[in-house]
C-alpha cells in the first residue's frame, strides 16, 4: 500500500513529499530495484517516473475518450496508425528519463 506522510505538507511546492511503500506485494521491491540499477536511478526516482507515466497514460486515455464522446469512435484505420506511431516513439526512446 502506498501511503502519504502524516507530516507532509501538500500546499507547498517546497516541501519534500514522502510516500512509504508497506509491504509490497512479493518479489516486486526486488523487481523494481533491479530495474531501477538498470535506468541509473533511485528506486525512489524510479517510482516517481512510473507514476508520472502513469498518470500521462491515465490523462491520455481520458482524452481519447472525450474526443469519441464528441467525434464518435476512432476507425481500425486510426488505431492502426496511432499505434505505428507509438511503436515509433518507443523504438526512438527506450531509455527512462530523469525527473527534472
Amino acid at each position: 500500500m502506498l501511503e502519504l506522510s502524516e507530516d507532509a505538507d501538500l500546499s507547498s511546492p517546497d516541501t519534500i513529499r514522502k510516500i512509504f511503500w508497506r509491504q509490497p506485494p512479493e518479489g516486486l521491491y526486488a523487481v523494481v530495484a533491479a530495474a531501477a540499477a538498470r535506468d541509473g536511478v533511485s528506486v525512489s526516482a524510479w517510482m516517481t517516473i512510473a507514476a508520472r507515466e502513469a498518470l500521462q497514460r491515465r490523462a491520455g486515455l481520458a482524452a481519447v475518450d472525450r474526443w469519441e464522446k464528441q467525434h464518435g469512435r476512432l476507425t481500425a484505420e486510426e488505431m492502426n496508425e496511432a499505434r505505428r506511431k507509438v511503436r515509433a516513439q518507443l523504438r526512438t526512446s527506450r531509455t527512462i528519463r530523469r525527473p527534472a
